[in-house]
């Protein structure tokens, strides 16, 4: 049934009911049965296109579809025509709609099982005759291997970036360069709307919209009325009470295998319903034993808002009943809402009176003058929904303090678990993000003993993270013993976070007042020249980052950060000739790391046709030393300065070749980070200009000769330059077992990979060519047999990824890489689906690999489980191995240093034995680290919690 979520399982266990009549909805006239027409049939005109392999088969339920099957190269794929098509006459009431089913996903390792989750991004395209485009996530989020998906796409938010009278190509297909091996269907791809202009979906009421009232009709029709979404709840209408003329009874099902009281109303995609004059929901509940409410809002593009009240927060009315109020998503296209009511225990509750209503918005936030957050003098400026929170720190805070100074003073004492930190934070959800772009510093008052150093913390809505580290000693002091702190802020517009974190080598105590946001004219102080202009380079001869001499060819999308302690950015000019700043911070002046991103946003940066870097740097006296770095995919290479130059702009060049580091660390085609990492006194700056790449590489043909143990060639074989998941140079062995790999001068890892046996590396110096013999080794078998079944029942187990349990939330992506991670695929053993993680060369001091299952589709919650169990099997050569499960309030680690090889064995990793601020309600992850040999392989079966 559409609008079936997932939902987190837990105990339960049946209670008698006896069933009631069944419930007879209101009898609401349905719209007329014509509705949206269509437009343009895109099945029946346009002609499918792209570079891959393209079927019509026949589905059961959609009958003729369109396949296509990604290979390895990256295409797109859809329909196009020669002649376009004009769709502005619905261009305000139309769609385009289409069904979408994913057969096979393109990364290695879901499982065809029900609800197995898409590891990569899919996108819809539409392309107008003009060249104009508009690529959108395939809205409802990652698809579900094996099922159909009905997407619907509102013409007009399309009609700002193209032409819509001129539809020329639509296009759906996994993310570029991701989706090798994928399969999947589409059908009835067509654009429709109302040509009458009468727009789609349900007329809505003028007023309150009513789904279910004592005293007013329904006014709104809802084709699913009572449906349960296979919660198995039971509802019934013939209640008699006391307080209200017309009650539903809503008793609790195990169905999602918890105590879940559900009730839902749907309509199909064409009868949406435009709530996007509703501000809130209200709705009475009167609940026996249930203790939250869930308020569930779907819509046609398959986006969901889903938000949880405890019953007891609701207003108290007579009788028992609580009046619920919840904010509405404004969905233009609601085809879905639904309430369920859940608990600890099972139970039921009565329900009535559901109203769409509209409030009016309070008015806006006008601050004139600081931004207070806690203030002696003044009231918060603004709402901060998590006032205090101390982020699972132990921080204990107290706002009972008697000051002769200030009037409202918070007293923090320091917590256990993050060492001897005391943490307060301000934050709200991004819908309520705030816009600090007006202000550029952060002050406050301290009064600390021991505690001696503090970090100011500032967070957006898209989880960037500025922090600046400082010593209270260099505040200013005032009287009693108190200091008043300084902090840049980084003018971001939807701040959702603000912290600070106080730290010291022994617990202690702060109190803290008057936090405000300030605005304080900035001036960057800079160099009295610019540097120097660099040689006029063409654009072949160079490759340029930054400049205002030079043809830019790519940018720096990040300039700060964090890496450790990070040195504080900022961005001046000599005479129109920009510069960028880093400066000391007090707590950085042995070190601090700042990551300048130029190859992560928009993909790695391919300086090969280049062999050297440049940039110009002018140092404060004061600075003793920098080391600069140079990070690819390979590794990371560094070019050092001590007692540099001060107080003049010098022109740096040094070859890729004399830069420090392991031999082959450095691959000039898959660049992404400058470091920049600094000592010296707090408060003291270094300025960087004219970042580019130059010189010209020299490439010339390897030939690599594979050969196995006993000395027999190789075809087929993999040989890639670089790394081994992103090379960007790679080749295939021929018959005599030879690949010719053409690459530039200097020393590359060399990596042979070949089915069955251990990964090959080697580190090879290129002059002029050459020759490179390398001999393979076969890796430790395969288990014989598939794990042993597990003896827990489905209705105790919570499961992740079996073929023997059913499957409640499904692994979303096997090799997040932590750390050199082992590879991931999914073999068959005697017909058993099964995870293998093959150790790599650079990972076999522990490599890390992200299991991830709490990360698409929200975290999950086994706060009623024992812990995680899984049969584990590791071949001859494993050592040790190190199993971490994530979760929000913090990680639970299990080291065995002693591994049991060759045989099947399970593992239970029980959240008691976890210390520390693990928070078993907020699970995302499972990390595996393995020890052992390139020849090593361990497989995982029977993911679950018990």
């Amino acid at each position: 049934m559409p609008g079936c979520a997932d939902d987190p399982a837990s105990d339960s266990s049946d209670i008698p009911v006896v069933t009631p009549p069944p419930v007879t909805p209101p009898p609401v006239t349905p719209p007329p049965v014509e509705g949206p027409v269509v437009v343009v049939d895109i099945d029946g005109t346009f002609e499918t296109f792209g570079g891959v392999d393209t079927t019509t088969p026949t589905d059961p339920v959609k009958g003729q579809v369109t396949q296509f099957t990604i290979g390895s190269e990256p295409s797109v794929a859809g329909f196009q025509s020669a002649t376009p098509v004009d769709v502005s006459a619905v261009a305000d009431t139309g769609s385009l709609t289409f069904d979408f089913k994913l057969v096979n996903d393109a990364l290695p390792g879901v499982k065809a099982l029900t609800r197995s989750v898409s590891a990569v991004a899919w996108k819809v395209k539409i392309e107008s005759d003009d060249g104009t485009a508009i690529e959108l996530d395939l809205p409802g989020g990652s698809p579900t291997v094996g099922e159909w998906r009905e997407v619907s796409i509102l013409l007009s938010d399309l009609a700002n970036d193209i032409d819509l009278s001129a539809i020329s190509k639509v296009m759906v297909f996994p993310a570029w360069g991701s989706g090798n091996g994928a399969v999947y269907q589409v059908a009835n791809v067509a654009f429709v709307g109302d040509l009458d202009g009468s727009g789609p979906g349900i007329q809505i009421p003028e007023g309150d919209l009513y789904l279910f009232h004592s005293t007013n009709e329904q006014n709104v029709y809802m084709q699913y009325w009572g449906d349960t979404w296979d919660s198995n709840s039971i509802i019934n209408d013939q209640v008699q009470d006391n307080s209200y003329e017309k009650v539903l009874n809503i008793t609790s099902g195990n169905g999602w295998g918890g105590n879940n009281a559900v009730i839902a109303w749907g309509n199909e995609a064409q009868n949406v319903i435009d709530t996007s004059a509703y501000t809130h929901v209200k709705f009475k509940v009167k609940a026996t034993n249930l203790t939250s409410v869930e308020v569930v809002v779907q819509n046609s593009r398959g986006e969901e808002s889903k938000k949880s009240y405890a019953i007891s927060s609701g207003k108290s009315l007579a009788g028992g009943w609580v009046e619920m109020e919840a904010t509405l998503p404004g969905y233009v296209d609601m085809n879905w809402f639904a309430l369920n009511i859940n608990g600890i225990q099972p139970g039921s509750a009565l329900l009535t009176d559901i109203t769409f209503v509209t409030k009016d918005a309070p008015p806006p936030v006008i601050i004139d003058g600081p931004l207070y957050i806690f203030h002696s003098d003044h009231a918060d400026s603004v709402y901060m929904q998590y006032w205090g929170d101390t982020s699972n720190s132990g921080t204990t805070i107290s706002d009972a303090v008697q000051d002769p100074t200030y009037s409202k003073v918070l007293k923090l004492n320091s917590g256990t678990n993050w060492g001897n930190m005391a943490i307060i934070l301000w934050g709200n959800e991004a819908a309520n993000a705030v816009d600090i772009s007006a202000y550029t510093h952060v002050k406050f008052k301290v009064k600390a003993t021991t505690l001696d150093a503090i970090e100011v913390i500032v967070q957006n809505s898209a989880d960037v993270e500025s922090k600046i580290g400082y010593l209270i000693s260099k505040g200013k002091p005032l009287a009693d013993g108190w200091v008043e702190m300084e902090a840049a802020l980084p003018g971001y517009t939807d701040m959702t976070w603000f912290g600070l974190t106080f730290n010291g080598a022994e617990p202690g105590s702060v109190l803290l007042a008057d936090v405000e946001f300030v605005t304080q004219e900035i001036v960057v102080v800079g160099p009295d020249t610019a540097a120097p202009i660099p040689p006029q380079l063409s654009d072949s001869e160079a490759l340029v980052l930054y400049s205002d001499s030079l043809k830019q060819d790519k940018f720096v999308s990040v300039w700060n950060s964090n890496w450790w302690n990070a040195p504080i950015y900022s961005e001046g000019n000599v005479d129109g000739d920009k510069y960028a700043k880093y400066e000391i911070t007090d707590l950085g002046t042995t070190g601090g790391v700042v990551g300048l991103e130029f190859g992560i946003e928009y993909g790695v940066v391919d300086a090969s046709a280049h062999n050297t870097f440049n940039f110009d740097m002018y140092v404060e006296p004061g600075v003793s030393k920098i080391s600069v770095q140079l990070s690819s995919d390979a590794g990371n290479t560094f070019y050092e300065l001590d007692n540099p130059i001060t107080g003049q702009w010098i022109s740096h060049e040094t070859l890729f070749s004399e830069m420090t580091g392991a031999a082959g660390d450095l691959d000039a085609s898959t660049l992404k980070f400058i470091g920049l990492q600094l000592w010296g006194e707090a408060g003291k700056a270094i300025y960087v200009d004219n970042i580019y790449f130059s010189g010209q590489s020299v490439f010339s043909d390897l030939a690599v000769t594979v050969k196995d143990s006993n000395s027999a060639v190789i075809p087929n074989a993999v040989v890639s330059v670089g790394s081994l998941a992103e090379a960007s140079t790679k080749a295939t062995t021929n018959a005599n077992g030879i690949a010719t790999l053409n690459i530039p001068e200097g020393d590359h890892k060399i990596f042979v990979d070949v089915e069955g046996m251990a990964i090959a590396k080697t580190v090879k110096s290129n002059v002029g060519g050459g020759v490179l013999d390398i001999s393979m080794e076969p890796r430790y078998p395969a288990p014989a047999v598939a794990a042993p079944n597990p003896t827990i029942d489905n209705a105790a187990a919570l499961t992740l990824y079996s073929d023997s349990l059913s499957v409640d939330k499904g692994i979303s992506y096997w090799s997040d890489n932590w750390w050199n991670a082992p590879r991931f695929s999914e073999v068959k053993i005697s017909g058993n689906n099964t995870a293998s993680f093959q150790v790599l060369p650079d990972g076999v001091a522990g490599g890390v690999t992200g299991i991830q299952y709490g990360i698409v589709g929200g975290v999950v919650d086994a706060s009623d489980k024992t812990g995680m169990r899984f049969d584990f099997y590791a071949t001859a050569g494993v050592t040790k191995t190190e199993f971490q499960v994530v979760s929000g309030g913090g990680s639970g680690v299990t080291t065995l240093n002693s591994v049991t090889t060759g045989q099947w064995v399970t593992i239970d990793l029980v959240f008691a034995d976890f210390a520390g601020t693990f928070d078993a309600s907020t699970l995302s992850q499972l990390g595996l680290a393995i020890h052992g040999s390139t020849k090593d392989t361990v497989y995982l079966d029977n993911i679950y919690f018990y």
